[in-house]
């Protein structure tokens, strides 16, 4: 996630990896801000994207680079980015045995091979990549806003039916990377995530609905709509990140900020009051469809909340039922 250091809202977000007591409510920090390969500038916000969980390793994504990260000592053991790594937001170790990348801001999907060599390159546009981004190799400088809005924003990425899928922002799709306009198109609103768990693909959408889909057919089997089981007023929030454990599902939200991104769905997002809530982790007991807990794990200013990843059960059993490691 992205924090904002003492709660100054007119500070840049720096990258936080933070783990939660979901007993308790206590959030310790167990990745500080620690130097990126590549960085437009001190201004602008430098944040720890989303993660994947594979093993004892965490896959972690900034704004430019693919971070392994060994746990539970939080060592770097490897660091991979590239010339067309721009807003990144997520990573897949797949199981054809590269590494796919989403660079959001070049609304592309990005493939490498073990050895990190690029092997592919999916733009998921309307028109040609060179049409839209002219002869520039290295977009790493650029500020991350620069080429917004966005046309796909793909977010997130899951293995699914044998091949790799992504979930489109402002298409509101979740569609196969090689065929990008097939899939299925969301209509509760922007989309981000794509989990599987116990047989269905399950997706939130930015407006604070969390959907499970049949992966086969793609019809959907549950709706959750966070607006009509969260009794919070106030602005809900920008609804990304969930995890699963036992009868609980965790859903991220980060508290709205000033950025023609976010603030887009703020219409939508209205509550009886005009507050902000919180960054924070919904905890919902899914058989009663019940919120049962709201943990912030943000500070003054908010922070941003891209993905939750539950802690590691062999890695020790005593944390399993209170700690998630949210990213």
């Amino acid at each position: 996630m992205g924090i904002k250091p003492g709660g100054r809202v007119n500070h840049p977000l720096r990258p936080h990896l933070r783990l939660l007591d979901t007993r308790t409510g206590a959030v310790t920090d167990l990745l500080t801000p620690v130097p990126e390969p590549f960085h437009p500038g001190r201004r602008e916000h430098a944040e720890f994207t989303c993660a994947k969980l594979r093993g004892h390793t965490l896959l972690q994504t900034t704004r430019s680079s693919v971070w392994w990260i060994r746990l539970p000592d939080m060592a770097v053991t490897r660091q991979l980015s590239h010339p067309l790594m721009h807003d990144v937001h997520d990573a897949l170790l797949a199981p054809d045995g590269l590494l796919y990348v989403t660079s959001s801001g070049l609304d592309t999907v990005l493939a490498f091979d073990q050895a990190g060599s690029l092997v592919a390159r999916h733009y998921l546009g309307s028109t040609s990549f060179e049409e839209r981004f002219g002869d520039r190799t290295d977009f790493r400088s650029l500020p991350f806003d620069h080429f917004k809005p966005h046309e796909v924003h793909p977010n997130h990425l899951v293995w699914m039916n044998d091949e790799p899928w992504f979930a489109s922002l402002n298409a509101r799709r979740f569609a196969p990377v090689r065929r990008p306009h097939e899939g299925v198109v969301i209509e509760h609103g922007p989309i981000h995530d794509g989990v599987l768990h116990e047989g269905l693909l399950w997706l939130t959408t930015v407006t604070g609905h969390v959907l499970a889909l049949d992966p086969a057919t793609l019809a959907p089997r549950i709706h959750l709509d966070l607006n009509e089981i969260s009794d919070e007023t106030g602005h809900l929030g920008w609804c990304r990140g969930l995890a699963f454990h036992g009868e609980h599902l965790f859903v991220g939200m980060t508290m709205l900020r000033n950025s023609p991104q976010r603030e887009i769905v703020r219409w939508i997002l209205k509550g009886p009051a005009s507050r902000k809530l919180p960054t924070r982790v919904l905890q919902i007991h899914l058989p009663t469809r019940r919120l049962v807990a709201s943990h912030p794990v943000g500070n003054a200013a908010g922070g941003t909340l891209y993905s939750i990843q539950p802690w590691p059960e062999d890695l020790d059993p005593t944390m399993v039922d209170n700690l998630h490691v949210t990213a």
